[in-house]
C-alpha cells in the first residue's frame, strides 16, 4: 500500500504560519525584555487634564470672537471648537465629581 502525501497547497501554507509563530515568539522576548514605563502620579494627569481645559476655552472664545468680529468665516470651526471645550470641562468635571464621592464614601467607612 503507497502512503498518502500531504496535499499541496498546506505545504505552502505551513512555512508561513511557522514564520508568523516565530515572528510572534522574537516579539514576545523583546517585549518582556523591555523595561516597563515608570507609573505617572494621578494629581499630574489631573492637573493635565485642567490645563487642557482651559486650553480649550481660551482656543473656543479667541474662535468665537473672531468670528463674531468678522476676521474669521469659519462657522464650523468655531462650533466645532466650542463643543470640544464643553465636553472636556464635562469631563473634567465628572472626574472631579467622582472623585468627591469616592472620598465621602471612604470617609463614611469603618475602620
Amino acid at each position: 500500500m503507497a502512503a498518502i502525501g500531504p496535499v499541496g497547497p498546506a505545504e505552502a501554507f505551513l512555512p508561513s504560519l511557522e514564520s508568523l509563530f516565530e515572528s510572534q515568539r522574537l516579539q514576545a522576548a523583546v517585549t518582556s525584555a523591555t523595561p516597563q514605563p515608570l507609573s505617572i502620579p494621578f494629581a499630574d494627569v489631573l492637573r493635565d487634564a485642567v490645563v487642557a481645559v482651559n486650553h480649550a476655552s481660551h482656543v473656543s472664545d479667541a474662535k468665537r470672537d473672531a468670528f463674531i468680529a468678522g476676521r474669521s468665516d469659519d462657522i464650523h470651526g468655531t462650533m466645532i471648537a466650542g463643543k470640544e471645550a464643553d465636553i472636556e470641562l464635562k469631563l473634567v468635571a465628572n472626574v472631579r465629581t467622582k472623585l468627591v464621592d469616592a472620598f465621602h464614601e471612604l470617609w463614611r467607612m469603618g475602620v
